[in-house]
């Protein structure tokens, strides 16, 4: 069942999320080589990483994703040097920040 730009779907009795992009979606995007700045093409790149990372359920499916938004950009004419190195990047920060938090939400109880 999609909703926005999430699909969920029911695999036996849990229930898993992707991204879910219309089947009309020419996939366009900035162009890589255009004469917008540096800042613009890594927010491009780091938007399809946000969101394969907030939106998808399980990691094969990030991964997926990740395949399926690298040639997006690939076929935009974005380096691919360029888009895996701010993917590591910015999965690298996002991890970290996760395990951050989640060591700061345990509770010490001494007795």
């Amino acid at each position: 069942m999609p909703f926005l730009d999430v699909l969920v779907q029911q695999e036996d009795e849990k229930l898993t999320t992707s991204i879910y992009t219309k089947p009309t979606n020419p996939r366009f995007c900035l162009n890589g080589r255009s004469e917008c700045s540096a800042k613009y093409k890594d927010a491009t790149i780091s938007v399809y990483i946000r969101r394969a990372l907030t939106h998808c359920s399980m990691w094969k499916l990030v991964h997926q994703e990740i395949e399926c938004f690298t040639q997006v950009l690939i076929n935009n004419r974005f380096s691919e040097k360029d888009v895996s190195h701010l993917t590591k990047m910015f999965i690298g920060s996002w991890y970290n920040k996760k395990q951050r938090e989640k060591k700061e939400e345990d509770i010490s109880i001494f007795l």
